[in-house]
This record gives C-alpha cells, sequence and structure tokens, in this order.
C-alpha cells in the first residue's frame, strides 16, 4: 500500500482519488465542510479520523453518525482527554 501525505490547507485539497483513510486537523469549525469534501474520496469501508480539542469529540460524533458512518469512536490522549473521533463508513 501506498501512504500519501499532504501538508497544505485543506482548502487547497482537491483530488479524485479514493483512500483508505482520510486524517483532518484543521479549522474545527470547518469540519462539517471538510466532512463533506472529503466523503467522495473515501473507500466504501475507510477510515476518517478527525482531530479534536477538549469538550469538541462530542459534535463531531453526531457529525459523522448524521453522515451516515456505520461505527463512530474516540481516541484518548495521555492526559485522558477524548482527542481524536473516528469514523468507518459502512
Amino acid at each position: 500500500k501506498q501512504i500519501s501525505a499532504y501538508n497544505i490547507p485543506v482548502e487547497e485539497f482537491k483530488t479524485d482519488k479514493i483512500y483508505d483513510l482520510i486524517f483532518v486537523d484543521a479549522a474545527k469549525v470547518q469540519y462539517p465542510k471538510y466532512l463533506e469534501q472529503f466523503l467522495h474520496n473515501l473507500k466504501k469501508d475507510g477510515v476518517i479520523i478527525f482531530e479534536v480539542g477538549e469538550g469538541q469529540a462530542g459534535p463531531v460524533k453526531e457529525m459523522l453518525l448524521a453522515a451516515g458512518f456505520a461505527a463512530v469512536d474516540t481516541r484518548l490522549d495521555t492526559h485522558g482527554t477524548e482527542r481524536a473521533v473516528i469514523g468507518r463508513m459502512s
């Protein structure tokens, strides 16, 4: 498998490629827009991960569930704070 990493503003990232995994660490208030932007780039059983700050995991989890993700979970950082929200498409 090939890993592609892009360190550019999300708004500038445009592609028709399909990915197994997409990781987003950007302006949190723009996450709904970024999800809409990247849904067509995610494989049918793909995973998207959003980095979140303290207290932000709940709304991101709800956003992924509302978008039809089959499984949504969080991961904690070393301080016990929810730091990543992970969604898997069905």
